[in-house]
C-alpha cells in the first residue's frame, strides 16, 4: 500500500529536520517535496509544533521498532548494531539522529516538544541500561560500574559523534566510537 500524504510528510520533515534542523525549514519546503500546497499540510498537523512532536514519537516508534529486531543479538553485538545504525544516517547527506539534531535547538522549543525529546532520550537510554545489564550479567561487559552510567556515557558518544561525522562528511567518527566504547565495556579479565 503506497504511503498516505501525512506518511510523506512526515518522512519529507523527518530528513529535512535530520538536515537543517527544525528550524531549518517550513511548512513549505515539506509541502513542495510531497507535491502538495501549504494549506493541504494543516489537514494533517495542526502546526509546526505538531508536525515536530509527530517526528519525535515516529523516530521512538521505529527506535522500539528497531530494537526488537536486535533483541536475539548478544549485548556487545546490539551496542555495535546502534552505533551502525547511527552510521547510516551520516553516510546519507550526513544526516543525524531527529533527537540529535533538535537537541541544538532545544531552548527555543515549547515545553511539549522537549517533553517528547526527553522521553525519546528517556526510551534510548533505558535500552541501552537493559542491554547494559544483559552484558554484564552474561559475563560481556564491566560490572565495576552502574548500567545508567554507561549507558549515559554510550548515548554522549554517539551525540557526538553524529555531530563529527556530520562536520567530517562521513560516518567515520561514529565508527572510531563504536569500538571505544565496545573497549570500554567489555569485562576486563
Amino acid at each position: 500500500m503506497p504511503p498516505t500524504t501525512r506518511q510523506k510528510a512526515l518522512q519529507e520533515a523527518r530528513a529535512l529536520v535530520q538536515i537543517f534542523g527544525l528550524n531549518g525549514f517550513s511548512f513549505q519546503h515539506v509541502a513542495d517535496r510531497v507535491g502538495i500546497k501549504k494549506p493541504s499540510l494543516y489537514e494533517h498537523f495542526k502546526s509546526k509544533d505538531d508536525l515536530a512532536i509527530c517526528i519525535i514519537k515516529d523516530w521512538r516508534e521505529k527506535f522500539l521498532e528497531w530494537s526488537e529486531t536486535v533483541e536475539v543479538f548478544s549485548a556487545d553485538q546490539k551496542i555495535a548494531a546502534l552505533f551502525e545504525k547511527f552510521c547510516i544516517f551520516a553516510d546519507d547527506k550526513s544526516k543525524v539522529c531527529p533527537l540529535t539534531a533538535m537537541t541544538a535547538e532545544i531552548n527555543g522549543f515549547s515545553p511539549e516538544i522537549r517533553q517528547e525529546l526527553k522521553a525519546t532520550c528517556d526510551t534510548q537510554l533505558a535500552w541501552l541500561d537493559r542491554t547494559i545489564a544483559q552484558g554484564q550479567a552474561t559475563g560481556l561487559f564491566r560490572t565495576d560500574l552502574p548500567c545508567a552510567d554507561m549507558a549515559s556515557f554510550i548515548i554522549v558518544l554517539i551525540f557526538g559523534g553524529q555531530m563529527a561525522s556530520r562536520i567530517r562528511g562521513n560516518a567515520d567518527s561514529i565508527k572510531a566510537v563504536k569500538g571505544q566504547a565496545l573497549d570500554y565495556l567489555k569485562a576486563k579479565i
